[in-house]
């Protein structure tokens, strides 16, 4: 008779599902249990049914292989319908064993036969060509995946590198800054210290000048040197930033005696024995006013801040 195909007998493989299921009859649903049996348990069943389908169909369903491969294809639920199981697999082999019993039977039980292992191939080919399938979208997912997780680094890079280039940027912003800063501070001083020595040598030349001095030659103490510049605020700037003294270890008794030695020389009485006593009353008049009594109070303050 030949070896016979357990698989194609018993619809070890569910139809419905076409993969290998419970053989179990869900009473509930009216239908085949669609519950997995585990690989292992599935792969024990058929290795008992390949053994007894070298034997005679007959002779295998009595063997206790068969009953005990029957067991081993149901689930933990259904483990109660093994003898049922049982019975009609032995119906479905002895319904086989009729149809491939001489002549024409013969011929349609083999033609039935390879029908049956035809759809059981197809179906073990749609199965491979769905698991191929399945693979290529897992493969797919896993590359988007991976393009997604390259594209979220590339662009933290691309963050931090930014904020790094916005750090430096600002780092040399603020380095600029203080440099021109020091720079414009350091040209205010040179302005101040050119404007003292301006100041001073203009002093020096009208004290050793024998001519006759007139008050067009005066040397104003701020930091332009012009007798319209002067004000208030713009001679106590003068002494306060153009003097040299203030940076000395002794600043306050150095400045006190620098402004001493001014208040002596901006006296009214002083200014007018130099140019003449009508100089108060002509134009420059308030503007030498002004500093002298300036000067007073520069000298208090001077004075307040000596060290002791």
């Amino acid at each position: 008779m030949g070896v016979w195909n357990p698989d194609v007998i018993f619809n070890l493989i569910n139809p419905e599902r076409e993969y290998d299921t419970c053989t179990g009859h869900a009473s509930t649903y009216g239908r085949r249990c669609r519950r997995r049996v585990a690989a292992a348990s599935m792969a024990d069943a058929r290795s008992f049914l390949r053994k007894l389908a070298t034997e005679n169909p007959i002779t295998a369903s009595k063997s206790p292989d068969f009953e005990a491969a029957a067991k081993l294809t149901l689930c933990y639920q259904h483990k109660d319908q093994v003898y049922a199981l049982v019975n009609e697999w032995r119906a479905c082999i002895q319904l086989y064993a009729a149809s491939t019993a001489g002549g024409s039977t013969n011929d349609r039980g083999a033609s039935n036969q390879q029908e049956k292992e035809k759809k059981q191939a197809g179906r073990g080919e749609k199965a491979e060509a769905d698991g191929s399938q399945a693979r290529r979208k897992a493969e797919d997912r896993r590359e988007e995946q991976q393009r997604a997780k390259q594209s979220a680094e590339q662009k933290e890079q691309e963050k931090v590198k930014a904020e790094q280039e916005h750090e430096k940027k600002t780092a040399r912003q603020q380095q600029n800054s203080r440099q021109r800063a020091e720079e414009r501070e350091a040209a205010e001083k040179q302005e101040w210290a050119d404007a003292w020595s301006k100041y001073c040598r203009g002093w020096m030349s009208l004290e050793t000048d024998k001519t006759k001095i007139t008050p067009s030659k005066i040397p104003w103490p701020v930091k332009s040197g012009s007798w319209q510049d002067v004000s208030e605020s713009s001679v106590r700037s003068f002494f306060r930033k153009a003097v040299p003294v203030y940076l000395a270890d002794h600043q306050g008794d150095e400045m006190y005696r620098t402004i001493c030695d001014e208040n002596k020389r901006w006296h009214t009485d002083k200014i007018m024995s130099r140019f003449g006593p009508d100089i108060l009353k002509g134009p420059y008049g308030d503007a030498l006013n002004m500093i002298a009594k300036l000067m007073v109070q520069l000298r208090v303050e001077a004075k307040m801040g000596r060290k002791r």
